[in-house]
């Protein structure tokens, strides 16, 4: 997404950015116009820090290998 916006402001028409970094036209577009403001990340926040994330794989990993399902109530 970032490379296919720097070559919006090299002059690269929205339609060949679109195709060539397979972005929606309409979302190159709404960015090229301030309809929707470009942030860093999409999608929602982190809720786990990495430690804690490779703590839970590995807890489900032991209890799958020995036939013990895993949900939210076991944590």
């Amino acid at each position: 997404m970032d490379m296919a916006v720097k070559d919006l402001g090299n002059g690269v028409a929205i339609r060949k950015a679109a195709e060539k970094y397979s972005v929606p036209k309409s979302t190159l577009s709404d960015l090229l116009t301030g309809r929707v403001v470009a942030v860093k990340s999409w999608g929602n926040e982190i809720q786990l820090c990495l430690k804690d994330e490779k703590q839970l794989i590995g807890i489900a990993t032991e209890r799958a290998e020995i036939g013990i399902g895993f949900t939210k109530c076991t944590l």
